[in-house]
């Protein structure tokens, strides 16, 4: 009897710690769409769960710079919301796992895996959170503006490339840059399946590499956009003439206003 007291206590435990690490390891659904016209994106504009445009099978280049500038926006603003409520969510799981005293299976391999994805020493809970941040949606906006012309330029209509992040990886889908430096090389930029995928790929990068670590630094200190921007010294070559050309696209278009609606 007291055996059977035992098997049953074990499973009990067993299920509990299941249940709590489900409770614990959630996950962040949304919807994903397929935008055909400028329809599609006006009826989604009242749905009140995440969502996100896919796939964009209409060409920017064809619209007046004002609708062009408020398509775009429209577009990415989604997959902002989306890759922002992953982050969270992520941030909010790692809170929780780094004061528990011994971790689960599952637990323990969740918490491999993004220490890996971050470029984190295993256990370095105070790094990583410093990390899993989220960034000023207005900087988001203005790089993917910059970068792709307002959503116009090839690699985004062929490529769901937003902000022009180059491929050094062969075996990973990729589309050619025209023309071929000088030794021969041409160079590449990623392939995306949709555009929340370009924006994940694109804020993962400012989240793990060392020459954005005052960027970070900025965005946890909680200071204003514009000051923000001036962690990008080291995205582009054009260095502090980029940031300069961030930060006046940004007050210029108004961007800062949807930092208030995420």
């Amino acid at each position: 009897m007291k055996l059977k007291n035992i098997f049953i206590s074990i499973f009990f435990l067993i299920l509990t710690n299941f249940a709590f690490s489900e409770e614990i390891l959630k996950e962040i659904n949304y919807e994903k769409v397929t935008v055909n016209s400028l329809d599609d994106i006006e009826k989604w504009r009242t749905y009140e769960g995440l969502y996100a445009f896919t796939t964009v099978n209409i060409d920017l280049r064809k619209l007046s710079p004002s609708l062009k500038k408020n398509t775009f926006i429209d577009i990415l603003l989604p997959s902002i919301n989306v890759v922002n409520a992953e982050i969270q969510n992520d941030s909010d799981i790692i809170k929780k796992l780094s004061k528990k005293a011994n971790l689960n299976d599952a637990e323990k391999i969740y918490a491999q895996n993004i220490f890996k994805k971050y470029r984190v020493e295993y256990g370095n809970w105070k790094e990583l959170s410093s990390r899993l941040i989220i960034y000023p949606t207005s900087l988001i906006l203005t790089q993917g503006a910059i970068e792709s012309g307002w959503g116009t330029s090839r690699f985004f209509r062929q490529a769901n490339n937003i902000f022009g992040m180059w491929s050094t990886d062969p075996n990973e889908p990729r589309l050619p840059a025209k023309g071929i430096r000088d030794n021969g090389f041409v160079p590449h930029l990623k392939r995306y399946l949709t555009i929340k995928d370009s924006v994940d790929d694109f804020v993962l990068n400012l989240s793990r590499n060392s020459a954005y670590k005052n960027l970070r630094k900025l965005v946890n200190e909680n200071q204003l956009p514009q000051i923000i921007a001036t962690g990008l010294i080291n995205y582009s070559e054009e260095r502090e003439k980029y940031v300069k050309k961030v930060i006046t696209t940004m007050n210029y278009n108004d961007l800062t206003e949807y930092d208030k609606k995420i």
